[in-house]
């Protein structure tokens, strides 16, 4: 006999099965989350990121972002739904919504504007909260393997850049950083965003996820 329309094949309504297993991944989530942030340690927070070089065209000159940290990584957190993706094989897969904050990235800085190239300086990021989409999945044979499809900033919410260090001249560059704010949002943030998606690559890959029989008994 074929299940009523509506109903799961365990008799059960489909739209009260699929809440049963959002908030059953919710709770793996917000587990493994926890366990994964725990055994991070220091090293997600504060998180030490490497130079780059951004340049402006506009300004014919460059921004040097020099090594820095990330501050309040650790505050990491399921902020919204999250989902089981079709299972391939071994793999299983999610996607799930993260929030952060407040976050603070801090470098000893450079900048060329005009042929112009004033001292170093300080550099503060500022973001009061990050949205973050995380599309990940691993091996489920052995809880291990794990690859990140795709880490998303879906949004910066309250941004703010400033710079210390140049004394007097702190009052002149500060409108002018704020203005390549304006102008290379996307590429201080892509900068953000990448380092965000290497810690929770690199900490994903060697996690202990449940695996074989453990992890059905667990989460669904």
């Amino acid at each position: 006999m074929l299940p009523r329309r509506g109903t799961s094949c365990c008799g059960m309504p489909e739209n009260l099965l699929e809440l049963k297993n959002v908030r059953r991944c919710e709770t793996f989530v917000e587990r493994e989350l926890a366990n994964w942030l725990d055994r991070s340690g220091d090293e997600i927070d504060p998180y030490e990121t490497e130079q780059i070089v951004i340049d402006m065209d506009e300004l014919r000159g460059s921004l040097v972002i020099g090594d820095g940290t990330i501050k309040g990584l650790r505050s990491l957190h399921r902020s919204g739904d999250c989902y089981r993706a079709n299972n391939r094989e071994d793999r299983m897969r999610f996607n799930v919504n993260l929030g952060a904050g407040p976050l603070r990235f801090e470098s000893e800085c450079g900048v060329q504007i005009f042929n112009f190239t004033p001292p170093t300086f300080k550099l503060y990021v500022d973001i009061d909260y990050l949205d973050v989409f995380v599309d990940f999945c691993y091996n489920f044979s052995f809880g291990l393997e794990s690859v990140l499809h795709k880490v998303e900033l879906k949004e910066a919410k309250g941004m703010k850049i400033r710079i210390s260090g140049l004394g007097f001249y702190d009052r002149i560059f500060n409108p002018i950083i704020r203005l390549l704010t304006w102008w290379r949002n996307k590429s201080i943030l892509g900068f953000i965003e990448r380092e965000v998606q290497d810690e929770i690559n690199d900490g994903f890959y060697t996690y202990q996820f449940p695996y074989a029989f453990i992890a059905p008994l667990l989460i669904w």
